[in-house]
């Protein structure tokens, strides 16, 4: 049975129908993980780690930090260097018992603040903080994160590349991926190895008939991609960014696809946080 949606959002993200705040979670039913710097849960958790350039000094963030944006610059300042960046070292998963999402040493780190010309910004999808995966920067999900055949909302704004491969695995041979979406490129094999999904970008069903397709429907546009069914049963684990996508990242949810979810209320949820 669908849960009836209410249509005023509140700033910490959970949606309320007269004086009280209904948190997402109990909107919607708790997902398998919900990684998000908006509060899901309705407890304010601590959602994001991160770690100040000039000094490597780290510090983790609640919900409502985060949203607020000033005790960011705040640390950003702290450490005496007026163009300080924030980089992205833990995402924490809202479900409890969830495995977070952990950036890579290797390849970098996404950014939460970038200074550019001494100018400190808290990186955003539509003013709501987001995750910036830059250059060569990438986010690595553990194993079990993707043991389950999933129903997934993501939000993204891709920009600067002409190529956005949303997923991969990388330890498998060959690399198995979700959706490609590729400037002029006219493979109908949008996936590889990821079941029979069925993708929607901001809350209406898409059929793109080639990468070039999915490419002219999401490049440089911000929105949400909810997708059904995506199989992940044998996958490793689920790879962002490393030059395959660049550009911003909002909110991940997941619901094993073995549950009964209000997919237009959760859509209509997201969509209205940020303004998609």
């Amino acid at each position: 049975m669908k849960r009836k949606v209410f249509k005023k959002l509140y700033t910490n993200g959970s949606i309320g129908g007269g004086a009280a705040d209904i948190p997402f979670f109990t909107q919607f039913g708790t997902p398998s993980n919900a990684f998000s710097f908006r509060d899901l849960r309705g407890d304010n958790p601590t959602v994001v780690k991160v770690k100040r350039g000039n000094d490597d000094a780290v510090e983790t963030f609640t919900a409502s930090q985060v949203q607020a944006k000033t005790p960011l610059y705040t640390f950003a300042a702290a450490g005496g260097v007026a163009n300080a960046a924030l980089t992205i070292e833990i995402v924490y998963n809202q479900v409890d018992g969830g495995k977070n999402l952990y950036t890579s040493t290797k390849n970098g780190s996404p950014y939460l603040l970038v200074a550019s010309g001494g100018i400190p910004a808290v990186q955003v999808i539509n003013e709501k903080p987001a995750i910036n995966i830059a250059g060569s920067r990438l986010i690595l999900v553990e194993q079990n994160f993707t043991d389950t055949v999933t129903n997934s909302f993501w939000v993204f704004h891709p920009t600067r590349n002409s190529t956005y491969r949303f997923f991969q695995d990388t330890y498998a041979s060959p690399v198995k991926y979700g959706y490609d979406a590729i400037s002029g490129n006219t493979d109908s094999v949008l996936f590889l190895e990821y079941g029979s999904p069925s993708l929607a970008i901001n809350g209406s069903s898409v059929s793109p008939s080639n990468k070039a397709a999915l490419y002219t429907l999401v490049n440089d546009v911000k929105h949400l991609q909810t997708i059904e069914n995506e199989d992940l049963s044998d996958w490793f684990q689920m790879r962002i960014g490393n030059g395959d996508y660049n550009g911003f990242i909002g909110d991940m949810i997941t619901y094993p696809a073995t549950t009964t979810i209000d997919t237009s209320g959760i859509n209509a949820n997201i969509q209205d946080f940020y303004g998609l």
